[in-house]
């Protein structure tokens, strides 16, 4: 049955209309993006469908391979760029609640800040993060994109960009892969007479 055959009261646009997003679940919320459904399956459905690939976990559909989702019956490519907007619009919520200039002064302050950035690679990645002499942030950037099991990183460049950028503290990031879980490295390198490694 289409959603639109619903009962007013029970199609997710409405409830979020009159209650709120935080009273639908996951697959309402993802249903509202899918749209009209298909003659076989209604949005609600299709978006069981898409969640149901996934395990039920929006960690894991954040990391979904766009040829994975046009695998499932009713999800076009349309659907797919809403439902990856929306995912990129999280991360960028995330980001946006640091500040322009975060203060990245401990290794939890860079985790929170590199998370939404990192935490759907699917490869090893390495990324610098470029610090005033008060830990705010001047510039993160990304210095190397690797494999499964390895990253390698040129450390010239990474010197060069803090010069240009006149940073006096860099923060080095590096996403690897440990007994198959993801996990996270940190470092704060404060270039005096004897450098510091916080980790």
């Amino acid at each position: 049955m289409s959603v639109k055959q619903w009962a007013e009261e029970d199609r997710p646009s409405t409830k979020l209309l009159n209650l709120g997003a935080n009273t639908l679940t996951n697959a309402e919320l993802i249903s509202i993006l899918v749209g009209s459904g298909t003659t076989q399956h209604n949005a609600v459905e299709i978006a069981q469908a898409i969640l149901a690939r996934y395990d039920h976990d929006l960690s894991k559909l954040g990391k979904a391979d766009l040829r994975e989702l046009t695998e499932i019956d009713g999800v076009g490519t349309y659907t797919i760029c809403k439902i990856m907007a929306a995912i990129e619009l999280g991360k960028r919520r995330q980001l946006a609640t640091m500040g322009l200039r975060p203060d990245i002064s401990s290794a939890d302050c860079i985790f929170k800040y590199m998370r939404p950035i990192m935490q759907d690679l699917t490869i090893e990645e390495a990324h610098v993060m470029l610090l005033s002499q008060n830990y705010k942030l001047i510039k993160e950037m990304r210095v190397s994109q690797g494999g499964l099991t390895e990253v390698s990183v040129d450390v010239r460049m990474i010197i060069k960009e803090a010069i240009l950028n006149n940073a006096t503290v860099l923060a080095f990031v590096h996403l690897l892969r440990i007994r198959n879980k993801w996990t996270y490295t940190d470092s704060l390198v404060i270039p005096k007479r004897n450098p510091v490694f916080l980790l």
